[in-house]
């Protein structure tokens, strides 16, 4: 625990993380959508060894904006 003053102060929590399952299931699409967004490069990813993952404020914030990551060219 940190010290502050005479007070511990407890660590701060890690964030959520999802896997593309259930990132997928919050948003209403399908698993490999999510996998073309993030190796588009348009979602950032967490990447533990092999494993995929999103932050639960990526998510968030992606239904906040009320917008999809666009692929590709947009004419």
């Amino acid at each position: 625990m940190a010290r502050t003053g005479r007070h511990f102060r407890p660590p701060a929590l890690p964030e959520p993380l999802l896997t593309v399952e259930e990132a997928a299931a919050v948003l209403g699409i399908q698993p490999r959508t999510l996998y073309k967004w993030a190796y588009a490069g348009r979602l950032p990813v967490v990447k533990i060894g092999r494993l995929t993952r999103f932050r639960a404020s990526t998510i968030e914030n992606l239904i906040a904006q009320g917008e999809r990551p666009v692929i590709g060219n947009v004419s």
